[in-house]
């Protein structure tokens, strides 16, 4: 009898102490001034100026085509839907005592990841002068970061899309809180169940995107300019989500590489000064290679002045396909 009443005094003082530690994360998150309209859907900053949703800021500057071919007649019914779904979950997460009023309620619920602990819901990130947008759900595993997760009720899970939507999530985030990291970025995919039996709903997590890649797409919105990429037409969509994904990579090798030369420059310059000739270490090993001349053949002049001999030397081999891609 006494060790179950130790037991449960144990159970007491670990409850009380896991909500403490809720209650300090909950109470570390800023709450933004910015006002959201639920009625007309528009976001106004403390001085009244109308700022930019996340999800139109995508559509002008990176997917100006997603949905272009879908009657809005139906997307207004799937976003009908997909709300009921939102308020479902959410609320089901504020009290684990509300019934479900959806099928994909009852599905989330049962795909939920364990070891999630709910912090909040529809949170306001804002950066207080062009953008803000909603996060539908924010939860932590361990009472110090954050992971935050989107809804999608869609027939096919626009990932591309969603990891551009939720990593700028991710950066107003951390730029609103400054002392929590965001440590996952999740998609929730709930096919309707009625529509696309065959689909299997899934918690997704995200490849996050750099804070400079976030950064020029918000900067990009204000100059009312597009992304490069977004100026091909007429591709499928899963192409065009490819392309967008492999430019933002490709401009950032760029401005990798310029500085790799940069400190590939000075290195050179300390191996002679000291000279070291070779190091390793559990990253990479570096040899420093003398200056030397080299000689090749100038096949140009070969097949120009001894054609003949160019084309008895010339070898043939099959080459796979592939593609090319050029930064403008």
């Amino acid at each position: 009898c006494q060790n179950r009443q130790y037991q449960h005094k144990n159970y007491i003082l670990r409850s009380l102490l896991f909500l403490i530690h809720e209650m300090k994360l909950k109470m570390r998150l800023y709450q933004s001034p910015t006002t959201f309209v639920e009625k007309t859907h528009q976001y106004f900053n403390a001085d009244g100026k109308e700022l930019s949703g996340i999800t139109a800021a995508l559509k002008r500057v990176i997917f100006p085509d997603k949905y272009k071919d879908v009657d809005p007649a139906i997307l207004q019914m799937a976003a009908s839907y997909g709300t009921s779904v939102h308020t479902d979950i959410q609320s089901w997460e504020n009290d684990p005592n509300m019934p479900f009023f959806t099928e994909e309620g009852e599905v989330y619920k049962n795909i939920r990841p364990e070891g999630l602990t709910f912090i909040a819901d529809e949170y306001l990130v804002s950066n207080e002068t062009t953008h803000a947008s909603k996060i539908d759900l924010v939860f932590t595993e361990d009472n110090k970061s954050v992971i935050l997760a989107d809804i999608k009720c869609n027939a096919n899970l626009d990932k591309e899309y969603l990891r551009w939507q939720l990593s700028t999530y991710a950066y107003l985030f951390e730029k609103q809180n400054p002392k929590v990291r965001v440590k996952k970025i999740l998609g929730v995919w709930l096919p309707r169940r009625d529509k696309y039996p065959d689909k299997q709903p899934q918690f997704v997590e995200l490849e996050r995107l750099t804070d400079k890649e976030v950064e020029d797409f918000l900067q990009k919105d204000i100059d009312g300019e597009m992304m490069p990429q977004t100026t091909v037409q007429n591709l499928p969509a899963e192409l065009s989500n490819a392309l967008v994904a492999v430019g933002g990579v490709l401009q950032e090798k760029v401005r990798v590489d310029e500085e790799v030369k940069v400190l590939k420059e000075q290195i050179l310059v300390l191996c002679e000064k000291y000279g070291i000739k070779k190091w390793d270490n559990d990253v990479f090993s570096l040899t420093y290679v003398a200056p030397t001349t080299s000689s090749k053949v100038d096949s140009a002049l070969l097949k120009k002045t001894y054609p003949d001999i160019a084309k008895e030397v010339t070898k043939q081999t099959s080459v796979k396909s592939s593609i090319r891609l050029t930064l403008k």
